[in-house]
């Protein structure tokens, strides 16, 4: 049998595509017994991991985007309350405050530099697992 040269060698495949899931991409916690790891999955395109701890209260909290995977922004669910077609509010995006995390973690009742903070921490471990390969 032909291989298919767009294909990785095995070794490349096992230290290049294979990522190790050890901490909660919401609250940074190490993955246990107690914060264990779910897949997102049954969607298009998201598969994003987050610790379930963290992730019942984020669809938990009463957040505009809180259907939507914090990573990818894909909507996963219809929210309860979005049989009020269109109707728009200029209240805060949190009724009863921002959700608190695992790790005791506040984000701001901005969303915008809530997600800051994931894409700042996201674009850190591209650049470490890069620079960790390049000296492996």
């Amino acid at each position: 049998m032909v291989g298919d040269a767009s294909l990785p060698s095995k070794e490349e495949f096992i230290r290049d595509k294979i990522d190790l899931l050890r901490e909660c991409a919401i609250c940074w916690m190490e993955f246990d017994s107690n914060h264990i790891p779910p897949h997102i999955s049954g969607t298009q395109t998201c598969g994003h991991v987050f610790g379930e701890v963290c992730l019942r209260k984020w669809f938990e909290a009463n957040h505009k985007g809180s259907n939507a995977c914090l990573l990818c922004r894909e909507v996963l669910f219809q929210k309860d309350d979005e049989g009020d077609e269109g109707e728009e509010t200029d209240e805060d995006d949190y009724e009863d405050g921002p959700p608190e995390f695992q790790d005791g973690y506040h984000p701001e009742n901005n969303s915008a530099d809530w997600i800051e903070h994931f894409n700042v921490r996201r674009e850190a471990g591209v650049f470490l697992k890069d620079l960790w390969r390049k000296l492996g």
